[in-house]
Parts: structure tokens; C-alpha cells; sequence
């Protein structure tokens, strides 16, 4: 699973787009993934990683025992509001999980808690690449088959985004 999430995940662009440290929250987490990356790429990262699905995150629990820099929640990511002290966001192939009310409502919310430092890396397929999106769309029905996707074009996502107040860069 590792690797092939790997093969997916921009990982180098994420973690340059990420500050060195200060706490960063990974929302939808999965297994850890990229929480574990980011907390190994930079000892003064605090690296929080939240996912709905309780196994992930006792799986993600298991792989970091000894690591000190990173800690795992059950959690929905729409319970952002309130948490302080975030330096970075990261939402990476998450969104098109949500549906789009909440979607909105969630990077409204990230919005807020970020305030004008603070930095959310987005990584979510285009529709517009028709064969990421078909991978894409594959990928979770195989490991997410009862589940609605709701993806959104490069544009849509920008829009979104600069109306939540977002300056946006696409990489």
C-alpha cells in the first residue's frame, strides 16, 4: 500500500510546500502514510494525522510507537474548528471523499483556523486528466467500493478556494 500510494502522491512538492516546523495536521490520514514522511523529513514538525476509520489509525499508531514528533486521532476532518496553533494543512485525495456541501464547509473552516500564515496543501485529482481521474476512480472502488465520489475540476477547487480567502498556486 505504501508504495503505491507513493507512486501517487507528489510527496517531495507536498513536503517542500509544508513548513519545516510547527504543527501540521494531515487530514484523512489513512494509515499514515504521509504524516510519517513529513515527521521523518523534519524533526521540529509536529505532525498530527486524522482519519474516520479507526483501524487506520490504530495501524498508523503501530508503525510510529517510537516516534515522538507525531500523533494519531480518530477523527472527521469537519471538527477542525477550534484547533490552534496550526502552521500547515494537509488534505491530500480526501476531498473527493466528501460530499460537496461539506467540502465547502470544510475549507471554510480550514479557512478560519489557518488564519493568513498558515499553509493547506490540497492534493486531489483533476477531472480534466481523464486518466488520473480514471485511476483514481478505480483505486477507490477497489478499496472504498460502497463509496461516492464527488470530484471537482482544477477550477472549481480555485474558486473555492480565493472565495475562502485562499491565495492560491497550483503545482
Amino acid at each position: 500500500y505504501f508504495f503505491l500510494r507513493f507512486l501517487m502522491l507528489p510527496i517531495s512538492e507536498i513536503d517542500a510546500a509544508i513548513p519545516k516546523n510547527g504543527k501540521i495536521l494531515d487530514i484523512g490520514c489513512g494509515i499514515g502514510s504521509l504524516s510519517i514522511f513529513l515527521a521523518v523529513s523534519s524533526k521540529k514538525r509536529i505532525v498530527l494525522g486524522w482519519d474516520i476509520d479507526k483501524h487506520r489509525i490504530k495501524a498508523a499508531e503501530k508503525i510510529t510507537q517510537k516516534m515522538s514528533n507525531i500523533k494519531f486521532e480518530i477523527k472527521n476532518a469537519l471538527d477542525i474548528a477550534g484547533i490552534e496553533g496550526l502552521s500547515g494543512i494537509v488534505v491530500s485525495d480526501v476531498l473527493h471523499h466528501i460530499n460537496f456541501f461539506h467540502q465547502e464547509e470544510l475549507i471554510k473552516k480550514i479557512s478560519k483556523t489557518l488564519g493568513k500564515n498558515g499553509i493547506l496543501v490540497i492534493k486531489e485529482v483533476d477531472t480534466h486528466q481523464k486518466i488520473r481521474a480514471l485511476l483514481s476512480l478505480l483505486w477507490d472502488r477497489i478499496f472504498y467500493p460502497q463509496e461516492i465520489s464527488y470530484f471537482r475540476t482544477k477550477d472549481d477547487w480555485i474558486r473555492l478556494l480565493e472565495k475562502n480567502k485562499f491565495s492560491v498556486k497550483i503545482k
